[in-house]
Parts: C-alpha cells; structure tokens; sequence
C-alpha cells in the first residue's frame, strides 16, 4: 500500500467515525470539487442515505457539525468543512497537507513511476512574455516562478519540455508609445529625465491614452 492509499484510507476511517451512526465497514468516495475554492476534497453522503434512512443532504449536514476547524483526520488537519447537496467538502491546513504529500513522494523512491510518464513527449511552456512598454511587478515575478515550477515538474516526469518567452512582443501597445513619443517627446531620452527605460516608454503609452480619450470626449460633444 502507497502512502496516498494509506492516507485516503485512513482518512474515510477517521470521517466515518465522526458519524456514529454509520456503520464502520462504509467506505464513502472522495473526489476534488469541480471549482478548487470549495475545498481539497469533497466526501459523498449518498453511499450512507439508504443505511440510514436520511436524504444525502441531511447527512452530509450532520456531519459537518461533527467536523471542527482543527480536528485531526489521520495525518490531515481540518481547516474547514462544508455542505454543499450530499457532498462534505472539506478544506485541510496546508501545513499537514504539504507534509502528507512529501511523505507520499519519499516513499516512492529514487525513481517513482511518474518520472517517466511523460517519455517521447515534447511540450511548450510559453512564461514571462513581459509587455515591453510596461514597467516589471511583482504579478511578473509569479508568472516566472510559475512557469519555471511547472517546467521542472514536467522534465521530472520525463517530458521534453520547450521554454518559450516572447522577448520584445512589438504588437499595437508599443506602437500607441512610439506614436506618442514622436508626437510629443521632442527628441528626449530616459538620460535627460532620469527614468528608467520600461518607465520611459511606458508614460508615452500614457500619454496616448490620455490624448485619445481626449479627442473622444471633444468628439461626442
């Protein structure tokens, strides 16, 4: 038995026993909800509705009142649980869930199956791709590490993996900025104004707005 098969049995153990009156020997499915903010995983009520004689919903209602915040489920910590139909979701502190997962990776070895999964596969990862007439942020720093993580995860998994990034993507925002600069700039650069370059070029994209707009409003009037 994996780590993961011992996690997931030993957590519809713990479940069914919040719930006194289903019998022991129940083994109810989990699944992930279909939207990943209801929670890591959800436990189905219906597999209990005809041992108990009680609609899918009313069971499922019981039970999250026997779920507390904080409440040890095997080697998961709950964080919240919730009833949704015939359906607990259920929401696990990160922490134990992290610490879950490494020891299900560990236990698979030096070479688990996955890391082959995807041999003779080429992918693309297309990151990072910065406008090149906006200043970098912080939303620029994550789309990096996003990207280069899920990279690395593919070549774990054996693929052949492309790393794409569209360097210096001229398309209609760089030429509203150039339009701009030859309008109004009068030959300065980011050395007489002290800017940095993307700062630069990105107050003449600005400027562009704000005259277009201008020119609508005085249009409409």
């Amino acid at each position: 038995m994996t780590a993961l098969e011992s996690v997931s049995r030993v957590l519809k153990k713990e479940l069914v026993a919040r719930l006194p009156s289903a019998p022991a020997e129940v083994d109810p499915p989990l699944s992930r909800p279909p939207d990943p903010s209801l929670g890591d995983l959800a436990v189905a009520a219906f597999p209990l509705a005809k041992t108990l004689r009680q609609p899918p919903a009313r069971i499922a209602a019981e039970w999250v009142e026997r779920l507390e915040p904080g409440t040890a489920l095997g080697a998961l910590r709950l964080d919240r649980a919730e009833a949704v139909g015939g359906f607990v979701n259920l929401r696990f502190e990160t922490e134990s869930l992290l610490a879950a997962a490494c020891r299900a990776v560990a236990e698979m070895g030096d070479a688990p199956a996955w890391t082959t999964s995807g041999a003779g596969t080429k992918v693309m990862v297309e990151y990072s791709s910065p406008n090149t007439n906006k200043p970098l942020h912080l939303g620029h720093v994550r789309n990096n590490a996003i990207g280069m993580a899920l990279s690395n995860l593919l070549e774990a998994c054996g693929y052949e993996v492309v790393r794409v990034n569209l360097v210096n993507d001229r398309g209609i925002h760089i030429c509203k900025s150039m339009l701009a600069y030859r309008t109004w700039g009068g030959g300065e650069t980011p050395a007489d104004t002290g800017e940095k370059g993307d700062h630069f070029v990105g107050r003449w994209y600005v400027r562009y707005d704000q005259a277009l707009r201008e020119e609508r409003a005085a249009y409409l009037e």
